[in-house]
């Protein structure tokens, strides 16, 4: 999914090229002169601008290909989830850095994830019909999960 936000044309042909050169499979999102992006090879990778895109900080912390990846409206708080069973939830510190807080294993990986609030994201695994919710904790500056939701279909 390619989000094209607020960049001109030519900067995001700069940076398809770029990525495109170095990834089997990628994904973007583009937002405020920045780009974060996820592929096959396991890394999340954080591109900035200055006079020419280049990559700021690669995270390697996923042993199998990523799958999806949310940042909430701020843009100061991230989640990834992989292949490995294995939520990353990251944090943006003051120097524009990304630090991983908590590592959330799963029993299968999915590949929907949203923040619903600053505090609340979902998580909808690959082969089940059941959505999570994780909730911010003050105390403890974790995400435990809060709730188990089962979606079910009528068939008529």
């Amino acid at each position: 999914m390619i989000y094209k936000s607020h960049l001109q044309p030519q900067i995001y042909k700069q940076t398809r090229r770029t990525y495109l050169s170095d990834t089997l499979f990628s994904n973007l999102i583009i937002r405020r002169k920045l780009i974060y992006n996820w592929s096959s090879r396991f890394k999340i990778k954080f591109w900035t601008k200055q006079k020419s895109w280049f990559c700021k900080q690669t995270i390697n912390e996923h042993s199998k290909p990523v799958q999806g990846l949310c940042i909430n409206q701020d843009g100061n708080r991230l989640i990834s989830s992989g292949e490995d069973k294995i939520i990353l939830f990251m944090k943006r510190s003051y120097s524009n850095i990304w630090e991983i807080i908590q590592k959330i294993s799963e029993k299968i990986y999915g590949l929907r994830m949203n923040f619903i609030t600053y505090e609340i994201f979902s998580f909808s695994p690959a082969i089940y019909y059941i959505i999570s919710f994780y909730s911010y904790d003050q105390t403890t500056k974790q995400f435990p999960k809060l709730k188990n939701l089962s979606l079910t279909t009528k068939n008529t």
